[in-house]
């Protein structure tokens, strides 16, 4: 064999191994991977879920399969809250434009799965349509219908601002998180299955996780009670019903593999008043929603404070109450948290000689430290101390007199620790 026959066998058998190992075309053109959903983009999702979707008696998951479109107005719709919160407070800015560009990233994707049909009429639908649903949601198109069907006003409604460093996006996946969308298994945005056990009839299928939301467990009973919640007896969901030795309820706590894992009520007496005295909602062992807690004062039951958790941590609005000699019922604190932390806007209110609420004092924090200005009001409103914190450290105050308002003196921090007049 000459040396140029070698040559082109040599070239050939090259060649050819340079094509089976290059992929096809059908292969080479893959879908975009499925984003990855961040923490708050989770909450916002639990939010829809729980605050819209739920009315429909449906779910995020299967709205996401069989009407995509619907899903994508109802998301703009549950982002309104967050929107308001980014016009009250230039921190959240940022925040919410990044959880926007969240909801778009994940309307593409949907779009993408769907092959740009809509599963329920077959009609197109790319992810501009979803996104100008998402959009016309956001503002506030479908606000009346919620208004007269539930009583229930998206623009105002009571939902906990999510204010944290919610990654910058990359394009438009999400950068943190964890999260499927496997339409195999059934898209999952929200990581667990939970619905309403409903009472005397549990709706569940077998080994179904159930998340109970209300009281389940009868008003009179003996020593305990194990309600199946999931016609299943051999597993551990179950709600727990515990009474005292007079009959009356004394606690539920719903259970899923022994962990809490819905709404759990305890009742206490005191100064012979018998009341709810905790309403806590759980996930998987984690406080994951809102804890209320009443107290008696003066033969009168209050609602002492209301926090909102998400895995484990405070994390949204914590609302302080107080009751004075008259029985005035009054909010004392108005907080914000983030993870656990201190993070936002911190307000505190007092009550007035004439029986007014007013704020005596609105602070900033950042990730549980003081960072920036903390102003105290007298009761007419007067400004009386303005302070400029920093990581924790107070760097400069400016005091008011009293009565007239008059500024007396700006202090500034000096390189030993103390302060000095600076003005």
């Amino acid at each position: 064999m000459t040396a140029f026959a070698t040559a082109n066998r040599l070239l050939a058998a090259i060649l050819l191994a340079v094509m089976i190992c290059l992929p096809s075309a059908s292969q080479a053109k893959q879908k975009k991977a499925q984003p990855n959903l961040s923490r708050e983009m989770k909450i916002l999702l639990r939010q829809t879920n729980e605050m819209y979707a739920s009315r429909f008696h449906i779910t995020v998951d299967k709205l996401v399969n069989s009407d995509p479109r619907m899903f994508a107005s109802i998301l703009g719709v549950t982002l309104q809250r967050q929107l308001n919160y980014a016009g009250q407070n230039q921190q959240y800015v940022q925040q919410y434009r990044s959880l926007n560009m969240q909801c778009e990233g994940l309307l593409r994707w949907i779009a993408e799965t769907k092959n740009n049909r809509n599963p329920k009429d077959g009609k197109p639908m790319g992810a501009e349509v979803l996104i100008r649903d998402f959009k016309t949601g956001l503002h506030g198109v479908p606000n009346s219908f919620f208004i007269q069907k539930f009583g229930v006003d998206p623009a105002t409604v009571n939902l906990p601002m999510m204010l944290g460093e919610v990654p910058v996006l990359e394009g438009s996946a999400a950068a943190s998180g964890r999260g499927s969308l496997n339409e195999k298994k059934g898209v999952n945005l929200l990581g667990e299955r939970a619905q309403a056990a409903e009472v005397g009839n549990h709706s569940a299928g077998q080994g179904e996780v159930v998340y109970v939301g209300k009281m389940i467990c009868p008003d009179k009973g003996l020593g305990s009670l194990r309600l199946d919640t999931n016609n299943n007896p051999k597993d551990e969901t179950y709600v727990y019903c515990s009474f005292w030795d007079d009959g009356r309820l004394s606690h539920q706590v719903p259970t899923v593999e022994g962990k809490k894992h819905g709404v759990e009520y305890r009742f206490t007496e005191r100064d012979g008043i018998y009341y709810l005295a905790n309403k806590a909602a759980y996930s998987m062992g984690k406080l994951d929603g809102v804890r209320e807690v009443y107290r008696v004062k003066n033969g009168r039951v209050y609602l002492s404070e209301r926090i909102q958790f998400a895995d484990g941590k405070m994390n949204g609005t914590r609302e302080d109450f107080r009751v004075d000699g008259s029985g005035q019922h009054y909010q004392s604190r108005l907080l914000r948290y983030v993870d656990g932390k201190q993070h936002g806007t911190q307000e505190r209110f007092e009550l007035s000689k004439s029986g007014g609420v007013y704020r005596i004092s609105v602070a900033e924090y950042f990730r549980g430290k003081e960072h920036g200005e903390r102003r105290a009001f007298s009761e007419n409103g007067q400004l009386l101390r303005r302070e400029i914190y920093q990581d924790g450290v107070m760097m400069k105050y400016w005091q008011y007199a009293r009565n007239t308002g008059q500024l007396r003196g700006v202090y500034c921090r000096s390189s030993q620790g103390g302060f000095r007049s600076c003005q």
